[in-house]
């Protein structure tokens, strides 16, 4: 049914008090574009994830989830899913070689490491043994062509336990020989004779070749326990290494550290450690959020979700990659939640122009784990979270910049949730800060004007449930700063403008309310769009359409969005 006269009127109230406010609702949620589940019992699928590149020539990167316990017999040997960032299509299945190799523990984008053009994959598996019958638990890691799905090389651990291939990371090409090199932490090796004291080493991806190693210092410090590539800090063209040590297994009551070493040479730049108590495993997880800061230098991401002693809540630092000291920390509220179990950056959630942060909770109370998005511009403003409410899930166990896409200007994240299912089978799912709801549709063509593409309207905050506070509208692929109208009204129309001068466009919403907006010097707006606690509004149309001012050639240029029709909810 339409919305009518009176309660158009109430959503022309909270359109025009939303105007006096725009912007992003706190805690929105976020909008699933597509979803992998394990096959199996057990597979735990989503236990890591990354982005990989474009391996199919569509312009889109692809998806890699690793399910340590897949494949049979059970617990399997391991797999590791590849799937095409445009379709979701499975483009590769990847698999350990004996039960209990874990294999898809941990997943990476290696770069080119073959020379061909095209991205190439890691997949660790730190159960494995390195030769059959021997070192057991040392540890092996593959390199596999993201043009054939063949294996390139195999790297492996040494020793009794290693654990190699716990994590890793392609680095780009460090030692300038033009071929993309890769690095793999072994957080149980013994360096030297110092037990668990781990080590992480820099491979040569042309030769396999050690270019770099890192090792711990203590007993238990565990080096390597997490890995990331985290751009260029010192201005050598190579990009340089986070590496983490937890020190959970020292001796003493360690607090955890993380090394940023240059990926070249391996000398140290920071040594970073935590703001927390004894035992805070502060290096669990790292990342490169890319230049948050804005003053040119890439900068560290690390978490720390305190799983041991005081069994408190977790917390997350940005740290500065020109200075080494500490920009914003994201802190828990809940104890035991482990939050920063997983950190990831370097994508445009929000499509404000700068890298936000994104953390990891699988362990929040009341609901299956979740996962927040801080604004990078705003230096850790809660953007949104997305809660996984479907029974035990740990949802935010890992995460991954995924890139834009769908091509809507926002920046895409690939979550997993490896307890979700039958049986832990596992999920890994590719969120959007906007999306259309389910039961509402685009209609209508849009057009481009001056600015080359056409404009998108979506919807964010969830579904448009009666009673939502934190529902909305998003524009976005539109030119910026730019002025804009929001068209809403009780019915769709279709009147071509060519008459006003906009060629090829046509109003595709009956203008009861016509907002005035701005975008951002990236093209996009947001609006706060809260639905008033009207049971009537329930199961009712509202259409809208969004109008943008360009400086075309036409008397009165502009773009246009298609139409959405929002079915609001009971």
């Amino acid at each position: 049914m339409r919305v009518g006269p009176e309660r158009m009127r109430i959503v022309g109230f909270a359109l025009a008090t939303a105007v006096l406010d725009p912007g992003i609702a706190l805690s929105a949620q976020t909008y699933v574009l597509m979803e992998f589940n394990g096959t199996s019992p057990g597979d735990q699928l989503g236990s890591a994830v990354a982005a990989l590149g474009d391996l199919d020539g569509d312009g889109v990167p692809e998806l890699i989830v690793g399910a340590p316990q897949g494949a049979s017999p059970a617990p399997g040997p391991g797999k590791a899913m590849v799937y095409s960032g445009g379709s979701g299509a499975l483009l590769l299945s990847l698999s350990g070689a004996m039960s209990g190799d874990r294999f898809g523990l941990s997943v990476a984008a290696a770069g080119d490491v073959d020379g061909d053009s095209v991205p190439d994959l890691l997949v660790g598996a730190p159960q494995g043994d390195a030769t059959v019958g021997s070192a057991t638990g040392a540890g092996y890691v593959k390199v596999i062509s993201g043009s054939t799905g063949s294996e390139l090389s195999s790297l492996s651990g040494t020793g009794l336990g290693d654990r190699f291939g716990f994590s890793v990371a392609g680095l780009g090409d460090v030692n300038g020989d033009g071929f993309s090199d890769v690095a793999v932490g072994a957080p149980f090796a013994d360096p030297g004779g110092v037990s668990d004291a781990g080590r992480t080493t820099v491979f040569s991806g042309a030769s396999s070749g050690v270019l770099v190693v890192l090792d711990g210092t203590s007993a238990g410090d565990t080096l390597g326990w997490s890995l990331a590539a985290v751009g260029d800090l010192d201005g050598d063209t190579a990009s340089d290494v986070a590496v983490g040590a937890t020190q959970i297994f020292a001796l003493t009551s360690g607090t955890g550290y993380v090394l940023v070493a240059s990926g070249s040479s391996g000398s140290i730049l920071f040594a970073l450690a935590g703001a927390g108590s004894s035992y805070d495993a502060f290096g669990w997880s790292v990342a490169g959020p890319g230049d948050v800061d804005g003053d040119g230098v890439p900068d560290i991401f690390v978490g720390d979700p305190e799983p041991i002693v005081p069994f408190g809540p977790g917390y997350a630092i940005l740290f500065s990659g020109a200075t080494g000291s500490p920009l914003h920390q994201i802190q828990a509220i809940y104890q035991h939640d482990l939050l920063g179990y997983s950190v990831a950056g370097g994508v445009d959630v929000d499509g404000m122009g700068s890298p936000d942060l994104i953390v990891g909770v699988p362990n929040s109370p009341a609901v299956g784990g979740h996962v927040e998005v801080h604004a990078g511009e705003s230096f850790g403003t809660l953007l949104l979270t997305s809660t996984w409410t479907a029974g035990v899930g740990a949802l935010g166990s890992a995460i991954a910049a995924g890139g834009d896409l769908n091509g809507d200007g926002f920046g895409d994240l690939l979550v997993g949730a490896p307890l979700a299912g039958s049986m832990s089978a596992g999920t890994a799912q590719v969120l959007s800060i906007a999306g259309v709801p389910s039961g509402s549709s685009v209609f209508g063509s849009p057009c481009a004007g001056s600015g080359g593409q056409p404009p998108l309207v979506q919807a964010t905050g969830g579904l448009p449930i009666v009673g939502s506070a934190g529902f909305g509208l998003a524009l976005s692929n539109a030119l910026g700063p730019a002025g804009v109208l929001l068209i809403a009204g009780p019915t769709a129309v279709s009147v071509p403008l060519g008459f006003i001068g906009l060629a090829g466009c046509t109003l595709l919403v009956d203008p009861q309310f016509v907002l005035p907006l701005t975008t951002s010097v990236t093209g996009v707006a947001f609006v706060s769009l809260p639905i008033p606690p009207v049971p009537a509004l329930a199961n009712g149309h509202v259409y809208f359409q969004f109008y943008v001012v360009d400086p075309g050639p036409a008397a009165i240029p502009g773009a246009m969005t298609q139409g959405l029709d929002l079915v609001i909810l009971p």
